[in-house]
């Protein structure tokens, strides 16, 4: 309907991952001069990835219009 394209869904961990969640965790972590903002990254990155938790809970959709090849949906 519409003419619209669904790729999906998968994990959050997954779609985060895909995104560049790790190298963007390395990069905070190397500009962090505190260890409690060290710690407090570390508890955030693996809130959003742990397989146990919103990882696996969250699922994403991409929608679009266009055919897409998408090596991650």
């Amino acid at each position: 309907m519409y003419g619209l394209r669904a790729y999906g869904p998968i994990s959050q961990k997954k779609f985060l991952f895909y995104n560049g969640i790790s190298e963007r965790f390395a990069s905070l972590n190397k500009k962090s001069n505190s260890n409690l903002e060290k710690k407090a990254l570390e508890s955030h990155f693996k809130k959003l990835t742990d397989p146990n938790g919103m990882g696996n809970l969250i699922k994403c959709t991409f929608i679009t219009k266009k055919e897409l090849e998408l090596s991650y949906f």
